[in-house]
């Protein structure tokens, strides 16, 4: 996506009526804010969903791999709450 799209995106919001021109409605900064958090919300989850998958492609080992010498799991830690904070950061989780 190119920055003038995601700026138009984020500036107005478009309509689309069957048969007739698109509508662009302006968006208040408000708007604008949300629609940018929704955004990045969906990009951290199509992200964590990717690397999720990764470990899981890794962790499963190729058909001719023992099943002894294979991972058979994985150590997570799902930090409550840590969403809801004001301010998050890569720093704040390591």
């Amino acid at each position: 996506i190119s920055r003038l799209s995601l700026e138009q995106a984020l500036k107005f919001k478009e309509m689309r009526i069957p048969g007739r021109p698109v509508i662009l409605s302006p968006r208040s900064q408000a708007q604008a804010m949300q629609t940018l958090q929704s955004i990045i919300k969906i990009l951290y989850k199509r992200l964590f969903d990717a690397i999720v998958r990764r470990i899981n492609e890794s962790s499963a080992g190729r058909s001719d791999t023992p099943p002894s010498e294979r991972f058979n799991s994985i150590g997570t830690l799902d930090i409550y709450g840590f969403e809801r904070l004001r301010t998050n950061s890569f720093e704040q989780l390591c």
